[in-house]
């Protein structure tokens, strides 16, 4: 990975996530304001594999703002914690693209 973890402030943080207990991106919206993580939050749906069947999710675009490198994991911990998350696709920088696990090098990636 070519992520510079003492980089200050990344370019660009990108956080995709979508579940069937994601109601609406405003709610994901809140729970950012409340916890005072600078974001940008756009909805977006995502088609799944789920029991040999296409399932359709709600989901959100979450671009960080201000967020330093170290900071990811404590955002997508309240955000996996609310939302019953089981993982999340994850951008830095042009430079990482790929499951939220691998980049903070748990092994918990299901996919």
């Amino acid at each position: 990975m070519d992520v510079d973890i003492n980089q200050k402030y990344p370019d660009t943080i990108k956080l995709i996530i979508s579940s069937n207990n994601i109601q609406n991106c405003q709610k994901v919206a809140l729970l950012l304001q409340q916890n005072g993580i600078l974001s940008n939050i756009s909805p977006n749906y995502s088609i799944i594999k789920k029991n040999n069947k296409s399932i359709l999710e709600n989901g959100c675009n979450i671009i960080l703002t201000n967020t330093k490198i170290n900071q990811i994991e404590g955002v997508w911990k309240k955000i996996k914690k609310e939302y019953s998350l089981s993982c999340a696709h994850l951008e830095v920088d042009n430079k990482y693209k790929g499951c939220i696990y691998n980049f903070l090098n748990h092994t918990e990636c299901p996919g």
